[in-house]
């Protein structure tokens, strides 16, 4: 019995990890709060091209060549660096590394490093010296090397792969190696000696899930009734070969394993579930319609994501009646997708007046979960029915729920909710005033964008509040204030704003001194405001800290608004890419 023991210690781990691989692939985007403050205006300088020292790869095949072991290895990793971040000619070192992999007195750590460099290369032409190498370089080496070989069909590698699986006394990790080739490069040889494991309830579990996806790979039909007796013990002890049976059907789809796998997706294991639901989602996600009322009770948040993206490729109403609890998932990725799926929903003109009551139901309800994802689909569907509930939910108890409420609003500009977000503003901003600890709330930077959007002149004086460097505010609440200062009628004060914000663009000298997005900012507003005593200094300031710089680059788009002068913008930065252990003298 002490196998069976094993077994069980090893399928829990299994089981979470097979049902979070059948859906991890695919997270939800779901909708996100953004900032009209980002793109109004767009002042980012444009990304720095980068070059590369033209004498680094004569270089390194001059110490390729080399007498020191050490060297060599570490050119070798340069090399594959050098290559995955784009340096061109990386190619062109194969030959250069196939020399240095064969010479007969190549330490076996050097003879490692160049094979993971020469795979990064995807040097085919290096298969036959490599396949040659493996059987005296060990383990490290085969896990390197073996991959590659069958990612390029090298068939002299299946006869030795065929070997180590009808050889009892193979190694673990080789044995390992063996099976996942076999299944790469689909070798039919390999079915029966793989079935074999598979169906041996005493080989490591890991081994048996391994040749199981092999077999998966190879076969794309006939293997039904051998995953039928595997999926007939449904006791605790056959939670392995019910898992087995699924994956072995990874290819297949014909009506017996439809049968077969709908009989699995309701397993009791996750793990099981999860992979048939997988396949059948792959075949035909309206397979899994039928299923998806108590798949979505499920207590595996896998499970319950993967009926989601059934009911997500069937838009009609009885999905959308499905989704809505959803929206309160305790799962966040599973609830984010819930959203966007609804919203996706709501875009289809049958589906809209479904989708909008559906969300108002769930705006309503006492879940924090659900009020978040609820806000966001009232915003970005302009529902503007939910204004009222929405207003109350910027005093909620959860920040997540606030912030979205905040979004909400903004983006549907309902003229009756704004004194509800002045209330809200004043409020955090007389807590702020008794207490600071450096945080940031992102729902007083939505309520400053919603201010100044709106040209909301109440709102004046507890923006202008944000102003100072020393106000009890973060940076991006300051930056909202000041963006939202320069739309809304300042009623006489144009000259008064302009001279504070004159004052936080300049403030380069103090300790510590302005940061860079409010003199930035700054620059804008006296842009938007038109402030023509501030000209001088933002001609200073644009030549100071360049027009290669947000300061300077705003600084510019303001000269231009106020004056109509058309300045020169920002150049590409060129740079040197650098760091090399081993590289030419600049000089």
């Amino acid at each position: 019995m002490n196998w069976q023991h094993a077994t069980t210690a090893v399928v829990g781990f299994l089981i979470v990890t097979a049902s979070w691989c059948a859906t991890a692939a695919e997270p939800p985007a779901g909708l996100t709060v953004d900032s009209a403050m980002e793109s109004d205006p767009t002042v980012a300088p444009p990304p720095p091209k980068i070059v590369y020292q033209k004498q680094l790869k004569p270089l390194w095949l001059k110490a390729l060549a080399g007498p020191e072991a050490d060297l060599r290895r570490e050119v070798a990793q340069m090399i594959s660096h050098a290559h995955r971040i784009g340096v061109p000619g990386m190619k062109e070192t194969a030959g250069a590394l196939i020399e240095s992999l064969t010479a007969d007195d190549q330490r076996s750590v050097v003879r490692l490093e160049i094979a993971r460099t020469l795979v990064v290369l995807d040097a085919k032409e290096a298969a036959v010296p490599l396949f040659e190498l493996l059987e005296e370089q060990g383990l490290s080496f085969a896990q390197v090397v073996e991959p590659a070989l069958s990612a390029w069909d090298h068939k002299p590698i299946r006869n030795r792969w065929m070997a180590r699986i009808e050889d009892t006394r193979t190694r673990r990790g080789m044995l390992q190696l063996a099976i996942r080739g076999l299944g790469r490069v689909r070798e039919t040889k390999a079915v029966e000696p793989l079935w074999k494991l598979v169906q041996k309830r005493t080989t490591q579990a890991s081994f048996r899930l391994d040749a199981a996806d092999a077999l998966g790979r190879i076969q794309d039909t006939g293997l039904v009734e051998r995953a039928q007796m595997l999926a007939a013990d449904k006791t605790p002890l056959g939670n392995v070969d019910r898992l087995l049976a699924a994956r072995l059907l990874s290819q297949h789809s014909d009506e017996a394993t439809r049968r077969l796998l709908l009989e699995l997706a309701v397993d009791r294991q996750p793990a099981v579930s999860a992979v048939a639901l997988q396949r059948l989602l792959e075949i035909n996600s309206l397979l899994v319609i039928p299923l998806t009322v108590e798949l979505l009770k499920n207590p595996d948040a896998n499970i319950r994501m993967l009926a989601a993206r059934a009911r997500a490729t069937h838009a009609v109403a009885s999905s959308v009646e499905q989704l809505e609890p959803v929206l309160n998932d305790p799962h966040p990725d599973v609830r984010r997708f819930a959203c966007n799926t609804l919203f996706s929903f709501g875009l289809k003109a049958d589906l809209d007046a479904a989708v909008r009551k559906a969300a108002t139901l769930v705006l309503g309800g006492e879940d924090w979960r659900g009020q978040e994802q609820a806000a966001l689909l009232m915003g970005a569907l302009d529902h503007k029915p939910s204004a009222a509930r929405l207003a109350k939910l910027l005093d909620a108890p959860r920040e997540e729920v606030r912030i979205a409420a905040a979004w909400a609003l903004r983006k549907l500009a309902v003229a009756s909710t704004l004194p509800a977000m002045l209330a809200r503003a004043l409020k955090v901003a007389d807590k702020r005033k008794q207490e600071f600890d450096g945080t940031h709330d992102e729902q007083l930077t939505q309520l400053m964008q919603t201010f100044g959007q709106r040209k909301y002149e109440p709102a004046l004086e507890v923006a202008w509040r944000l102003i100072p460097k020393m106000a009890p505010f973060s940076e991006r609440e300051r930056v909202a204030a000041i963006w939202a200062l320069g739309h809304i009628d300042l009623g006489g004060r144009q000259r008064e704003l302009s001279g504070l914000l004159q004052g936080r663009l300049a403030d380069v000298l103090t300790s510590p001194a302005e940061v860079h997005p409010v003199r930035a900012m700054s620059a804008v507003t006296l842009g938007r405001i038109k402030a023509t005593d501030a000209v001088d200094n933002l001609r200073k300031f644009y030549k100071l800290d360049s027009p290669n710089s947000e300061v300077g680059l705003a600084c510019r788009w303001a000269i231009q608004r106020i004056t109509g002068e058309r300045l020169p913008g920002a150049t590409v930065r060129i740079i040197e890419a650098g760091g090399w252990r081993l590289a030419p003298n600049s000089k």
